[in-house]
């Protein structure tokens, strides 16, 4: 009898052990995604600018798009869900460490003129300059990219990344390059394993307002 209750809480803890961590609030989310142990979020200090890239689930943005709205549906979340499924989003976070007079951005520029240029090449050609999985069997083009209000205050400005989701088995990571001819700081890499990325525990935000 005795052995068999041994074995019994041993199975059961066991069971408990195995079970996948639910992240059941968005404070919980974040708190993951910020956690540079679980291997979502790389960073590169590169001088005068210093480069963070996390990736966001798709979760996270359905959660972010249907917030606002005071209740919906999981129809909408299915069709939603359809939709970023083929999709894999970063957030770019570009931190110049210091404060300018007028706007980050202006950094290492003298005239409006280069300002405007520098906006253009983020709004609009930022696809040249960032990369995943470049010159492999698994390169995925930049879909879709928005840079946050460029008048914002603060040292930090956030761009969102789509690309492509690579469903093949060509590669077990998504390696993004930032050959930056904006800020003129280099070449970077920021390196995700896949595993990283299968690994995250049931995500359960959406389900709260339904």
């Amino acid at each position: 009898m005795r052995t068999f209750t041994k074995l019994f809480i041993g199975l059961c803890i066991l069971m408990f052990s195995c079970q996948k961590k639910q992240l059941d609030s968005k404070e919980k989310l974040y708190e993951y995604l910020a956690d540079s142990s679980n291997g979502l979020v790389k960073e590169r200090d590169l001088g005068a600018l210093k480069v963070k890239i996390k990736y966001l689930p798709k979760e996270y943005i359905i959660y972010n798009e249907l917030k606002t709205k005071n209740d919906y549906t999981k129809k909408e979340i299915d069709s939603l869900t359809k939709i970023y499924s083929g999709m894999e989003t970063f957030l770019m976070t570009l931190d110049f460490k210091k404060q300018a007079p007028n706007n980050v951005l202006m950094e290492g520029l003298t005239s409006y003129e280069e300002y405007k240029a520098r906006i253009e090449q983020l709004n609009f050609t930022l696809d040249e300059y960032v990369l995943m999985n470049e010159d492999t069997p698994a390169q995925q083009p930049l879909l879709l990219w928005s840079l946050e209000n460029t008048y914002t205050v603060g040292t930090k400005r956030n761009i969102t990344l789509v690309f492509a989701k690579d469903s093949s088995k060509k590669s077990d990571e998504y390696n993004i390059s930032f050959k930056d001819d904006i800020f003129y700081s280099g070449i970077s890499h920021y390196r995700f394993n896949k595993k990283d990325i299968n690994n995250l525990p049931e995500i359960a935000i959406l389900d709260k307002a339904l």
